[in-house]
C-alpha cells in the first residue's frame, strides 16, 4: 500500500510547508514566481481556473518524490501553474502569521 504524505492543513504536503516557510521553495523558480504574481494580481479568477488549480495541488499530494512533483507541476498549463503559486505563496504568509497552534 503506497504511503501518502503528510499533509498540513492547507492540503499542502507538510515537507513543502516546512521549506517554503523558511524561504525554499523547490517546485517553483525565480522567474515563474514573478509571472505568476504578476499574471494572478492582475487577474480575475475564473472557476474553470480555480478548478484546475485545485484539482493539480490535488494530483501533488498523492506523489512520492520531489522529482514526480516538479514534472506535475512542469506539464500544468501556465495559467494553472501560475494560480498555485499565488495559492502556495499565501498559503505560506498566512501560516508563518498564525499564532502557534496550543494542544
Amino acid at each position: 500500500m503506497k504511503q501518502q504524505p503528510a499533509l498540513s492543513g492547507a492540503g499542502l504536503p507538510t515537507e513543502l510547508v516546512r521549506a517554503g516557510l523558511r524561504g525554499i521553495h523547490p517546485l517553483f523558480d525565480a522567474d515563474a514566481i514573478r509571472r505568476a504574481f504578476g499574471r494572478v494580481e492582475a487577474a480575475a479568477f475564473d472557476h474553470e481556473l480555480l478548478l484546475a488549480a485545485y484539482r493539480a495541488l490535488q494530483a501533488l499530494v498523492s506523489l512520492r518524490s520531489l522529482d514526480e512533483m516538479r514534472a506535475h507541476v512542469e506539464g500544468l498549463p501556465p495559467g494553472t501553474v501560475d494560480l498555485m503559486v499565488f495559492v502556495y505563496f499565501r498559503t505560506l504568509d498566512t501560516l508563518a502569521s498564525a499564532p502557534p497552534t496550543l494542544h
